[in-house]
């Protein structure tokens, strides 16, 4: 028996249209490897824990090891609960307990013949109470120490048996705390690393090419995949150098889930909407703008990133703009709000803003029919720009916008207030009609 490279086990990447963008991923030595670790303790029922960097994929590939074996044997039943500054210990407890079958009087567990794993999400976000533990973490190390815990209500011993704790946690800073050596003794810890560049690339070249694939987008766009996807890491790297956080800007931090999130944009627009390789990269330099350049709150930081998107669309997409081409004598401008009405509804480039500016007030009017509270607005073009930035957010998965600004005067005030309650009020009753 011989010992064989990683890199002949890593199996093809086949692209499922059904599956989130969230939930896509591309196997890799890396994802192999620990997926089989995973694998391999589990079924000896030992505690894992997964560490690293934020945004790197450690609770993708968690999930994915747990399907798979949840999908093969038919034996494992996979508990995810994710844990926030906000989770109780009784709240942990009660999560854990639902999953569970009693057996006897004190005894739980999984099904006859299963096993249970119960994946903690940001196990280092709980709060730490006034003696300095985190209860959440403290029920989980007595799980991990003694096989159970209390009962709450009769205060008796409940022992748990086939269950198994799978844990995933960032780095401590921020929001994270430092995790008591008392708790992770108990875990073999997995270290997760960053993906190289060559890595990030075929990640998601592998994801952009077959999504355009099974979409019949034209060969010219096709063939400019490799090439977008070295200028978004591009653009990344050079912005995690240059744009560091500080005091004034603690915002201004990026990871490798800002660049899924540049072709998860991408990905919204259909082949009809990118007809030439020209729209594809003012939909690129689009996108790049949403996911980095809103973030930033000071200006130069604003026209660096902008002149940096605008040089590396010329560098890599061959576009002959300038930066005044695309970000002042005429902004570049996505979303799906044109045909509100209509069942058929594309990502596409809207370059007649004032057919926007119509649609938008014909949306008042109808809301001020129906609306007690009667909103009275003037749609002037940053309005009308936010509108565009928050209902692209709105329809993605898991999508989560956070408005920033400064109170300047009261009229500045008001109208960050209502463009930002129309467009949610408008946008969700339009979801909840659709669900209708």
């Amino acid at each position: 028996m011989g010992f064989r490279p990683w890199s002949e086990a890593v199996p093809a990447f086949v692209y499922t249209p059904d599956v989130p963008f969230f939930q896509l991923m591309v196997p890799t030595i890396e994802t192999v490897r620990q997926s089989h670790c995973l694998e391999l303790l589990l079924s000896r029922q030992k505690n894992v824990f997964f560490t690293g960097v934020t945004g790197i994929g450690k609770s993708v590939i968690i999930q994915h090891a747990l399907n798979s074996l949840k999908d093969k044997r038919q034996q494992l039943i996979p508990v995810q609960i994710a844990f926030s500054a906000q989770t109780s210990s009784l709240r942990t407890q009660l999560s854990i307990e639902e999953k569970l079958q009693k057996k006897r009087r004190d005894l739980y567990g999984a099904q006859v013949g299963k096993k249970i794993a119960v994946f903690v999400d940001d196990a280092n976000m709980p709060a730490v109470e006034v003696y300095g533990a985190q209860p959440p973490i403290e029920l989980l190390r007595l799980l991990a120490d003694k096989g159970g815990f209390y009962d709450r209500e009769k205060l008796y011993w409940k022992w748990i048996e086939d269950t198994v704790l799978v844990c995933a946690a960032g780095l401590p800073r921020g929001g994270r705390r430092e995790l008591s050596q008392r708790f992770t003794r108990r875990f073999n810890v997995v270290c997760t690393v960053a993906p190289s560049r060559f890595v990030m690339q075929r990640i998601f070249q592998s994801i952009l090419a077959e999504y355009m694939k099974v979409n019949n987008y034209m060969d010219t766009v096709k063939g400019m995949v490799e090439d977008l996807v070295a200028a978004t890491i591009e653009v990344y790297e050079l912005a995690c150098a240059n744009l560091r956080p500080t005091p004034s800007k603690f915002h201004y931090m990026f990871n490798m889930r800002d660049v899924s999130k540049v072709f998860q944009g991408i990905t919204m627009a259909k082949a009809l909407s990118v007809g030439s390789g020209e729209t594809l990269a003012r939909l690129w330099v689009h996108e790049v703008c949403r996911v980095f350049h809103d973030r930033l709150s000071a200006g130069e930081d604003k026209e660096w990133l902008a002149k940096l998107a605008t040089q590396y669309s010329g560098k890599y997409l061959k576009t002959v703009w300038e930066y005044e081409d695309v970000f002042v004598n005429g902004k570049i401008c996505w979303g799906d709000i044109l045909r509100l009405g209509s069942h058929a509804r594309y990502y596409e480039e809207i370059r007649d803003m004032e057919k926007l500016r119509r649609v938008l007030e014909n949306q008042l009017e109808e809301y001020n029919v129906k609306a007690q509270k009667k909103m009275q607005l003037v749609f002037f073009d940053d309005a009308v720009e936010h509108v565009l930035k928050i209902s692209r957010v709105i329809r993605q998965p898991k999508g989560y916008i956070v408005l920033i600004g400064v109170a300047v005067s009261y009229t500045h005030l008001r109208a960050h207030e209502t463009r930002h309650d129309l467009v949610c009020r408008l946008l969700l009753e339009k979801k909840k009609k659709k669900k209708k």
